[in-house]
């Protein structure tokens, strides 16, 4: 009976976000309606059965036709016994007992990510969604998940006429507030549709991809097209429209952020309209081309691309990937001391790519350079091969751990989810035995940096598809916190010493090394590496019991880092705490700031798209009421 109580709750609990489905009448209202009894609202089989044991009075739900296959996010379901709602395109996953958006049914989409890859806002019940690092709450006043331009068209103009405020988010897998709303919240994972586009540039493909494309799902779609993405953050499970937005990047400073590989930006602006947006120097497209949607061709692309969210929702981008590639890696153990000036410009002058992670508490160094290689994505002998003729050292293919990973994503692509999520699971046990050990003092959080980094040493003279080592491996999977602060590259030596000093001065808070990264200059005007190029550090420790504690630590660091170094710009997407406000973004975007409210005061002159996070950063003409609740904070 216990067992069935729970089952029970889970189920209602899920059923009261589904209420988009319902009658316009009652949408915003679902899970307060008396009809629902309790907040049963008979939506997915698994639900509707558990009210039916539990109140035998909603069984004519049963009756009225209303109880169906799951089909939202995270909808309760039992594989073969209780499925979800196949035909719309739900399936099950086996270790979650939930139901997540498989392919976009009826065009040309991608695979579907094992389940733990696929971020999204999560119902955790009282009207209260959360983030996917759960970093965050908030109510949004109705969710929407469109599956095509017109249901989008529909959303805004629908949003305008009452009178509310729209947000869209690739997946809420950013860890500040940047998708939090009290307006409509609308998830983009039914837009995961990829079209190559005819007309070329300098005979190089471009595709359209939608805006709840993955980065995960971009890479095996253009896998087989022998291309691939330019460069990797550190995850692989946010989308490809997200990280963009956001100015995610790699590691190489001859390498922008992936921002710089989008090519236009087709927009639903809050003025209900549709825009396609480029640069005039490598235009196109002429008004012919779409004769549903306004051309916008000049400088105003270099402020449309990373707006944080904050300008109309994005259908799907042009976006440019590069020929297929393997990465030869070499990693060697060293000191900050020891490396620091000649050493590390040595070797930033002899790898297309340099990462450098540091144990905070005793200053080892953990030095990674990368070297690439163009080649078709099956002739990995043939690459091995011509690295070795290249390289004098003892070369090696993929390790025994990494083709693990790759048997992973293989059988997940194919569909047979139980073999992924059994390996993600197995990831998620090795992070309850790490946070036991560090919460019952059997170790010490430098012992565990220490051992960490003299593991990933051994990870050398190998070379790889460029997906398996820029892809983070099992940061895929762990729960972490983290952020991430820019600065010019002169101001390197301070970056380090303004952590290393806040590091040792939490104790034992900081549970992994920290990365230094490289990135080169961007185009867009509220990217991190605008005008320059840059050193990113980014601070990471594993989430556990203790998240308010664990927050605060980088509330902390976000905060000591913007007050020493003023030319320092922090991460859009990572953690910032209270950072990020009008003053801070008019210091470091001065050009961005402008160019985000020109586009504003044209496209959405009744900012119907902001944000709370957006009205914070950019000010506001409009009092949008909520405030996000920081966890933690």
């Amino acid at each position: 009976s216990s067992l069935k109580w729970h089952l029970a709750q889970k189920a209602m609990a899920a059923a009261r976000h589904d209420y988009t489905s319902l009658p316009e009448k009652v949408e915003q209202t679902c899970w307060k309606s008396k009809t629902c009894l309790g907040g049963c609202c008979c939506s997915g089989l698994l639900a509707c059965m558990c009210c039916a044991i539990l109140l035998p009075a909603v069984q004519n739900c049963l009756l009225r036709g209303e109880c169906s296959p799951g089909n939202y996010p995270t909808a309760p379901c039992l594989p073969y016994l209780l499925p979800c709602n196949g035909q719309a395109g739900w399936e099950c996953s086996f270790w979650k007992q939930q139901c997540i958006y498989s392919l976009s049914k009826g065009r040309e989409s991608t695979a579907q990510l094992p389940s733990s890859y696929r971020p999204g806002c999560s119902y955790i019940g009282k009207d209260i969604f959360t983030n996917y690092m759960e970093t965050v709450e908030f109510s949004p006043r109705v969710e929407d998940a469109p599956e095509n331009l017109e249901e989008v068209l529909q959303i805004v103009r629908k949003a305008r006429n009452m009178g509310q405020s729209v947000k869209a988010t690739g997946g809420c897998a950013s860890m500040s507030d940047v998708d939090v709303t009290s307006g409509r919240l609308v998830q983009t994972y039914k837009l995961t549709a990829i079209q190559e586009e005819p007309r070329q540039v300098d005979g190089k493909p471009v595709f359209w991809l939608e805006a709840g494309v993955t980065i995960s799902q971009a890479i095996q779609y253009l896998r087989a097209k022998n291309l691939a993405m330019p460069n990797l953050g550190g995850w692989t499970g946010q989308t490809v429209v997200g990280a963009t937005m956001t100015a995610t990047h790699g590691s190489g400073g001859n390498f922008p952020p992936l921002c710089d590989f989008v090519r236009a930006i087709h927009y639903v602006m809050g003025d209900g309209k549709e825009y396609i947006i480029e640069a005039s120097s490598k235009r196109r497209f002429t008004q012919e081309d779409f004769p549903h949607a306004e051309l916008v061709q000049g400088e105003d692309f270099y402020s449309a691309v990373v707006t944080i969210g904050s300008l109309g929702i994005v259908y799907r981008i042009l976006w440019e990937p590069i020929s297929y590639y393997y990465v030869y890696q070499k990693r060697w153990m060293t000191t900050w001391e020891e490396l620091r000036g000649a050493p590390l410009q040595e070797a930033r002058a002899k790898y297309d790519n340099t990462e450098v992670w540091i144990n905070p508490y005793n200053g080892e160094a953990l030095v990674t350079g990368r070297l690439r290689y163009e080649a078709s994505y099956d002739d990995d002998l043939g690459v091995l091969q011509n690295v070795r003729r290249h390289v004098s050292e003892n070369v090696t293919g993929l390790t025994w751990s990494s083709w693990l990973r790759m048997l992973s994503m293989q059988v997940s692509a194919l569909g047979m989810r139980t073999f992924g999520d059994f390996y993600n699971t197995g990831i998620s046990i090795l992070q309850v035995i790490l946070n036991a050990g560090m919460e019952l003092n059997i170790v010490t959080a430098e012992q565990v940096i220490s051992i960490s980094l003299q593991q990933q040493a051994a990870f050398t003279n190998i070379v790889m598809p460029y997906t398996f080592i820029y892809d983070a491996e099992v940061a895929n999977f762990f729960s972490v916190l983290t952020s991430e602060v820019s600065a010019p590259e002169s101001r390197m030596g301070e970056l380090v010493e303004l952590f290393n000093d806040y590091a040792r001065s939490k104790q034992d808070t900081f549970t992994a090394p920290y990365s230094m990264r490289f990135t080169g200059q961007s185009e867009h005007k509220l990217a991190m590496s605008f005008g320059t190029p840059t050193v990113s550090l980014e601070a990471i420790t594993f989430s556990t019991s203790a998240k308010k504690t664990e927050e605060e630590l980088m509330f902390g660091w976000t905060a000591a880092v913007t007050k020493a170094l003023n030319d320092s710009r922090l991460h859009w997407g990572l953690q910032q705490g209270s950072a990020i406000d009008v003053a801070y973004v008019k210091q470091r975007y001065p050009a961005g700031y402008e160019g985000l409210h020109n586009l504003s005061a044209k496209y959405d002159p009744e900012r119907i798209t902001r944000s709370p996070f957006t009205e914070r950063a950019f000010g506001s003409s409009q009092n949008l009421s909520h405030v996000p609740q920081q966890v933690g904070s």
